[in-house]
């Protein structure tokens, strides 16, 4: 059967591939553990690309901007409740590697801030770009749920945020992640890992009535 995806479900699929999720590394023989580990999961992404789309679209497609006020923050939460969205990022923050520090953590405290932004403008043909700055800082008063509603929006809708993250998370994941954790020793294990990190964001959207 034939996948069909929105625009924003394959950019969103497209951003998985060169992030902490999916990051392509060429083999050499001194690789890093998390350049081998990320070249696992890079296989175990394209072997369930089918079930990736359907994930990511049932997260992106209709994401609601929390930050934009009252209503919106309510109609966020009421699609992705607490439990959902916390669930949905601990199946996606899963890893065989061993962190000093969590580089999810560490990502998104770098991007989650003032950033320059680029912006198109014009047909193809006549494009011109800008730059400008936007604060992505989570709005006072969110609560831990409302700030994962709010990254994963941004994540979602706000390219040049989404790759500004995906190179900082590739970054501390190589930075933090210098070992293994105990019993991923084998290739065997971490694909089944992964396959958990897939299983556990399925679930989190059919809970959420979005799968």
């Amino acid at each position: 059967m034939r996948i069909r995806a929105s625009a924003l479900t394959m950019a969103c699929l497209s951003a998985l591939l060169v992030s902490g999720i999916a990051t392509p590394r060429m083999a050499h023989a001194e690789e890093s553990v998390a350049s081998r580990v990320q070249v696992l999961e890079q296989e175990e992404f394209k072997a369930n690309i089918g079930r990736w789309a359907k994930v990511v679209g049932a997260l992106c497609d209709g994401i609601i901007n929390p930050s934009k006020g009252e209503s919106e923050k309510n109609a966020a939460r009421e699609r992705l409740e607490d439990d959902v969205i916390e669930k949905y990022d601990q199946g996606y923050r899963l890893s065989p590697l061993k962190f000093s520090t969590d580089p999810v953590d560490a990502a998104r405290a770098d991007v989650m801030t003032v950033l320059t932004i680029t912006e198109a403008h014009g047909k193809k043909e006549n494009r011109s770009y800008t730059k400008r700055k936007v604060d992505f800082t989570p709005p006072t008063g969110f609560t831990q749920g409302d700030t994962l509603r709010y990254f994963w929006f941004l994540f979602c809708s706000v390219s040049d945020f989404k790759s500004q993250y995906n190179d900082a998370l590739s970054v501390f994941t190589e930075m933090y992640g210098k070992t293994l954790q105990p019993g991923y020793d084998d290739d065997e294990k971490i694909r089944e890992l992964y396959d958990k990190k897939l299983e556990d964001m399925e679930s989190a959207m059919r809970e959420a009535g979005l799968m």
